[in-house]
């Protein structure tokens, strides 16, 4: 794995996913923040510039793909890689987060080394 400094945010809204993902990462030498929503992602998004996002799709209130526009249009997070995270497995909703601005799309349950590969390949 490269620098494991590197600051990896997690954002779901369940609490079971962002537990799995955190203790992988962390597991793996990651430094982790985890939200439970699009709006708290934003935000943290700005105030931490982490590494990597790792996006839940299908959040209430502000959806993963709208948090992930947001994202991509301000200029502070616009570097920040998106790895999307979705139960879905419609190839339109994949789509639609990859013309969000998401470089990658995982389909839940995500395995391990897949997380781990994913999250170092746009670590660079």
């Amino acid at each position: 794995m490269s620098d494991p400094a590197r600051l990896v945010l997690v954002a779901d809204d369940h609490p079971d996913s962002r537990a799995v993902f955190r203790a992988i990462l962390e597991h793996h030498g990651r430094s982790v923040l985890d939200v439970c929503d699009g709006e708290a992602c934003l935000r943290v998004a700005r105030e931490r510039r982490p590494d990597v996002i790792v996006l839940d799709l299908r959040m209430p209130a502000i959806t993963g793909w709208d948090v992930a526009l947001h994202l991509k249009r301000d200029p502070v997070t616009a570097g920040i890689p998106l790895l999307a995270v979705t139960a879905s497995a419609f190839p339109e909703d994949h789509a639609r987060a990859l013309e969000a601005g998401c470089s990658r799309v995982l389909v839940k349950p995500v395995g391990v080394r897949e997380l781990l590969a994913s999250v170092d390949e746009l670590l660079g």
